[in-house]
């Protein structure tokens, strides 16, 4: 079993970040033999989604298969998204966006703020 856990704040060395690898520890803690994913949104240069993939293309041609592979390959997800005023982060609106492709679909979540 593999569990993506995506942090999703705008900031470098984010709570967020350190909190996804508290809770990577604590589920390899319960279960040792499940692989865990981590993506951190902002270390990983998530770009803002655009209908002109020309722009960005490292992300799009290299990372971006990358990551949807592994997200693909995950059969849950734990969210780490940070509140900014009162709204969820905008990096973590822009992941849905940016992963759209079914890498998602009917998978169970966990959402942490």
């Amino acid at each position: 079993m593999q569990i993506s856990i995506i942090s999703t704040s705008l900031q470098k060395n984010s709570e967020s970040r350190r909190v996804s690898g508290i809770l990577k520890n604590f589920i390899l803690e319960i279960k040792s033999k499940v692989k865990c994913f981590e993506l951190d949104t902002f270390e990983a240069q998530v770009p803002l989604w655009t209908s002109n993939k020309k722009e960005n293309s490292d992300f799009w041609d290299i990372k971006h298969k990358k990551i949807s592979s592994e997200l693909m390959s995950s059969q849950a997800f734990v969210l780490i998204v940070p509140e900014y005023g009162g709204m969820a982060s905008p990096s973590a609106k822009n992941f849905f966006l940016v992963f759209n492709n079914g890498e998602l679909d009917h998978k169970p979540a966990l959402i942490v703020s």
